[in-house]
């Protein structure tokens, strides 16, 4: 991550980068939301019934992966789905 000499700026600017390189679509759906906003969209109730479905969407998304944090963190996480068969699993093929 960010080395302690580095300037506070620098250190945002690489932690930015980071997460921007780990949720790419999240990191377009924020740019497209600031660009609607600013664009004046707001001005019309559908700008605003549309800027409430996107919060709506957001804080829920957000509370599922604080729960799947949470959850990960107690150990009780589900196993992954790519994760590669299991030996006893071959033995019946």
């Amino acid at each position: 991550m960010a080395d302690a000499r580095q300037p506070p700026a620098t250190a945002q600017l690489e932690y930015w980068e980071e997460r921007v390189r780990e949720r790419p679509l999240t990191a377009l759906g924020v740019a497209a939301l600031a660009g609607f906003v600013l664009g004046g969209a707001l001005r019309t109730r559908a700008g605003w019934a549309l800027l409430a479905f996107a919060g709506k969407m957001a804080v829920k998304e957000a509370a599922t992966n604080y729960l799947q944090g949470l959850i990960a963190e107690d150990g009780f996480a589900r196993p992954s789905r790519t994760a590669a068969p299991s030996t006893s699993a071959a033995a019946f093929d």
